[in-house]
C-alpha cells in the first residue's frame, strides 16, 4: 500500500527487490533506485580511461599486475 518496494532487473541476478523511503511527500515524486547495482568491475574502463584519462597501455599494466581486476578471484585457503 506504501509502495516501499521497488524491483530492479539485475543481469546477473535477475529482479531484485530495493527499499525506498516509506514516507511521501505531496510535491515530490517517490524516488527509489534507478538502475540495478554494478557487477564486480562493470565501471573500470569507464572510471579509469574516460574519467581519470589512463590509456589502454596503462590499463594493460594494472591489470597485467593486478592491480586492476575485472572479476572476483578465488582466494587461497589457509
Amino acid at each position: 500500500a506504501r509502495r516501499v518496494l521497488l524491483t530492479t532487473d539485475h543481469p546477473e541476478m535477475g529482479p531484485m527487490p530495493h527499499t525506498r523511503a516509506a514516507f511521501r511527500l505531496s510535491a515530490a515524486p517517490a524516488v527509489g533506485p534507478q538502475r540495478p547495482a554494478p557487477c564486480f568491475g562493470e565501471h573500470n574502463d569507464a572510471v579509469f580511461g574516460a574519467l581519470l584519462g589512463m590509456g589502454d597501455q596503462r590499463m594493460t599494466r594494472l591489470r597485467d599486475d593486478d592491480v586492476v581486476v575485472d572479476a572476483p578471484r578465488a582466494v587461497a585457503s589457509e
